[in-house]
């Protein structure tokens, strides 16, 4: 049979047509049948926590918005945020945005929990807490400091909204370099700012006495966490942003950080001689108000490992649009940055390392569990209060140690900040 080249193509057409027809009536019966068994694998995945699956079904066409779905990712509070993470990037519709944020305040909070429970583990035993946090008071002057001769404070501000240093702030400077200058080797005094041109006035008053303003990019590149600090900055939480900064600084550079607002009443020289780390208690914990460092102590650097996880979580949060309380947000993720690494990293490596008793009284009080209760709770919206009170009976622990003199309160006073214990004033509704 002879066919030309037109009826070839004649035929070429139909065949065509033919297989896209049959294709689509194969389509229709087999499609609702594929995505019901893509969406059963779905849901089985997600509850099981199985990501990988949860990846491939999504890319084979299970719809993340499948009521099923909906209702358990809603129920299960303990879901796993990459999860979660992971039905958004394939357009998860549903969900309402503040339950994501509610997945990672859970991760937050645990992370918080567990530090304060493996800083427990050693706390009951009285004479642990002396050979950890006491050991080392009368450790002997080296013939050199081991801790440079630096003494650093931070203030962070922008364009929007500048802010010179508050005058009593200044003058605390200006007294602490009253205080350092006695000592027969000048210290470097250095107030690190974001941007010099924001604060003109108080770099003027400061560098005219001899206190040098120095802008962090000078230092920046060494930061581990210098990317999450411009994050911070561009986002206007200052006391976070200041929270790393000073465990930064001291870590890259050694030597002391204080707040602008902590008093000294002496000098650190015998100290910068005798420790390559120290600090003042903070209940059962660390103060990280004033204290000082050689460069890349290992408490320092799991302090920095600690912010940063616990930044992975705090970001999503704070990149939502939800009305999060920015004090406790800052409370949950920068806040106590030193307790757990140095519980653990003390005295490692031939290091002496030292935490000074309490000068000022006890941190913990029946009205501040209260208080840490209060923000836990309104911050996660009243709905776990299962890690509220969890830390809530930490503390209650604490306060009954404390009371029993188990952690020990007697004085050896360096300073004080004047500001100490204001987190834990009566919240305002």
């Amino acid at each position: 049979m002879n066919i030309n080249f037109k009826q070839l193509i004649y035929l070429s057409k139909k065949l065509t047509l033919l297989v896209i027809v049959l294709f689509t009536i194969f389509s229709s019966l087999y499609s609702p049948a594929l995505l019901a068994a893509n969406n059963d694998g779905l849901l089985e995945a997600i509850e099981k926590n199985k990501i990988e699956d949860v990846k491939e079904l999504l890319q084979n066409g299970a719809d993340p918005n499948d009521e099923a779905i909906f209702s358990l990712i809603e129920e299960n509070a303990d879901q796993d945020p990459k999860i979660v993470e992971l039905l958004f990037n394939n357009n998860y519709k549903k969900l309402d945005p503040s339950l994501y944020c509610q997945h990672e305040i859970n991760k937050l909070l645990a992370m918080r929990n567990m530090e304060l429970t493996n800083i427990f583990d050693i706390l009951p035993s009285p004479s642990k807490v002396s050979e950890v946090k006491y050991k080392n008071l009368n450790a002997k002057a080296a013939a050199y400091p081991k801790i440079p001769r630096i003494l650093h404070h931070v203030w962070v501000t922008n364009e929007e909204t500048k802010k010179e240093i508050p005058k009593e702030d200044i003058q605390h400077v200006l007294d602490t370099d009253k205080i350092f200058s006695q000592s027969k080797q000048r210290w470097e005094h250095i107030v690190w700012t974001n941007d010099k041109s924001l604060i003109p006035n108080s770099v003027k008053e400061l560098e005219s006495k001899g206190v040098q303003v120095r802008e962090l990019t000078e230092i920046k590149k060494y930061f581990r966490l210098g990317r999450e600090i411009d994050w911070l900055l561009e986002q206007k939480l200052w006391g976070m942003a200041s929270d790393i900064l000073r465990i930064e600084l001291v870590r890259c550079t050694g030597g002391v950080y204080s707040d602008l607002n902590y008093v000294f009443k002496r000098s650190l020289e015998d100290d910068i001689h005798k420790y390559d780390f120290f600090a003042e208690s903070f209940s059962c914990g660390v103060n990280e108000q004033m204290f000082g460092s050689i460069a890349h102590h290992p408490i320092l650097e799991a302090s920095v490992d600690l912010d940063a996880t616990r930044l992975h979580y705090a970001q999503k949060m704070i990149a939502s649009t939800l009305n999060l309380d920015k004090k406790a947000l800052t409370y949950m993720t920068t806040g106590d940055p030193l307790s757990f690494p140095y519980f653990k990293y003390a005295h490692k490596n031939g290091t002496i390392d030292v935490l000074y008793p309490l000068s000022d009284g006890k941190m913990i009080s029946p009205n501040n569990i209260l208080e840490i209760r209060h923000i836990v709770t309104k911050y996660i919206g009243g709905t776990c209060n299962r890690e509220a009170e969890e830390i809530e009976n930490i503390h209650k622990i604490i306060f009954h140690m404390e009371s029993n003199d188990i952690c020990g309160t007697e004085g050896l006073t360096v300073g004080y900040d004047i500001t100490a214990d204001s987190w834990v004033n009566t919240p305002k509704e």
